[in-house]
């Protein structure tokens, strides 16, 4: 094989591509030559990796050996059914969330009632143009609380 040397005014780019060349024409003389031949010799002596695993099938019916539109059928039929079970899912879990809100609120509007009567029996007895007292706050604000949570409860039926 020849050797190659860069020459002073070459450029590097044209000097590398002409290397490259010379590399390339030497890898193909030891192929042709027969000294990269065990190297391919002993890749092709391994065994080939095993299979993995199979997979367990899973319980859906196998396809259909028919037509390509029969197989697009059968496809169609169970997305459809899929789609109709999704659906009933939604409605029970809603009416489920219904029931939750209706029970809450029959809990909740009494208490309402009794915490405004209450307030307002406070608010007669107590002498506003000074400070109101910390019981009257802490009423307000579970009252607060309560009209919030019955109004989320609303919301949702």
């Amino acid at each position: 094989m020849m050797a190659f040397h860069c020459l002073p005014g070459m450029r590097l780019f044209t000097c590398l591509l002409a290397g490259m060349t010379y590399l390339r024409r030497g890898l193909v003389t030891l192929l042709l030559l027969g000294l990269l031949t065990p190297f391919g010799l002993a890749q092709q002596s391994q065994k080939p990796p095993p299979p993995p695993p199979s997979l367990p099938r899973t319980q859906q019916p196998p396809l259909k050996t028919g037509s390509v539109f029969e197989r697009l059928e059968g496809a169609r039929e169970r997305q459809e059914r899929r789609d109709a079970r999704t659906k009933q899912r939604r409605t029970r879990l809603a009416n489920a969330e219904r029931r939750r809100s209706v029970k809450q609120l029959r809990q909740d509007l009494p208490r309402l009632r009794q915490l405004v009567s209450e307030l307002q029996q406070e608010l007669r007895q107590t002498d506003t143009r000074n400070v109101l007292s910390v019981g009257l706050r802490k009423k307000g604000d579970e009252l607060g609380k309560l009209t919030k949570r019955v109004c989320k409860n609303i919301r949702k039926l």
